[in-house]
């Protein structure tokens, strides 16, 4: 399976940094996946959930040994996703990744998020709204939004690849900076 820019993201920073190898994946999927090659090769465990009920399948038969869960991902049961082992977080659910951050409380040291496709957000500044009915909407949030979000939660930007935005918590951004 090919390695996406995402994952060789972490596993480059593994290199640099200590990484919890516990991840949760919302919105997870086989095809294209971020999750996949850091379990089969990195030793990482988790919790990958997606509502299609096919794409779980799919997760379940490739990594038989993961915490996979058919459900729709929301800011009320986000929580029971993720722990306070959680070292990577990833976030795709296209709209509605922003309020689904904003309810987790507890800091995974590595999250990647996806934003929305800078033609179709309004403005620099603009916060998807949630919407319970639309899991595929393609208009997520702005870069600027999700990083003022992203800080005030106590994480500084890393890199930006594609529609996807990676964040580092405070303390492992010090001390990547330090060994750089």
């Amino acid at each position: 399976m090919r390695i996406t820019r995402e994952t060789q993201e972490i596993i480059d920073l593994m290199k640099k940094v200590e990484i919890r190898k516990n991840l949760t994946d919302i919105g997870a999927r086989l095809q294209g996946s971020n999750s996949y090659p850091l379990i089969k090769e990195h030793g990482f465990t988790g919790i990958l959930a997606d509502m299609n009920a096919e794409h779980c399948k799919k997760l379940e038969s490739a990594m038989p040994d993961q915490d996979v869960r058919n459900l729709k991902v929301s800011p009320e049961n986000v929580g029971d996703l993720v722990s306070a082992e959680t070292g990577v977080l990833m976030i795709d659910i296209d709209g509605n990744d922003y309020w689904v951050w904003k309810a987790i409380t507890v800091t995974p040291e590595v999250v990647i998020i996806e934003t929305g496709k800078p033609r179709k957000v309004p403005s620099e500044d603009w916060i998807a709204p949630f919407d319970e009915k639309s899991p595929k909407r393609f208009d997520g949030t702005s870069d600027k939004a999700m990083t003022a979000l992203a800080e005030e939660k106590g994480y500084k930007f890393y890199k930006k690849l594609s529609v996807n935005m990676i964040y580092l918590r405070n303390d492992v951004a010090r001390t990547l900076h330090a060994t750089t």
